[in-house]
């Protein structure tokens, strides 16, 4: 029985969480600043959206990687095939 204040979603998917006594997903500080919603400055993201979130950079940079060794490849390929 969680009253609607007690509710928020996750800033980055949405997802529903619950801030009341009962709830055992949040650490005392993500309550707070979740009680806080109004002028709330810090994101709130749940652990497994946060694990993701973080990788973000990490798998741009390796497709810009893979990007550059498929265009050495196909130019590679083209040379081939033009001699």
């Amino acid at each position: 029985n969680f009253e609607e204040n007690n509710v928020f979603p996750c800033d980055g998917c949405q997802k529903l969480f619950c801030a009341g006594s009962n709830c055992r997903d949040l650490t005392a500080s993500e309550v707070k600043c979740v009680q806080l919603k109004q002028k709330r400055r810090l994101i709130f993201l749940w652990v497994e959206y946060k694990g993701g979130f973080w990788k973000v950079p990490t798998l741009i940079k390796e497709i810009d990687e893979l990007k550059k060794k498929y265009g050495r490849m196909a130019q590679g390929m083209e040379e081939a095939k033009s001699s």
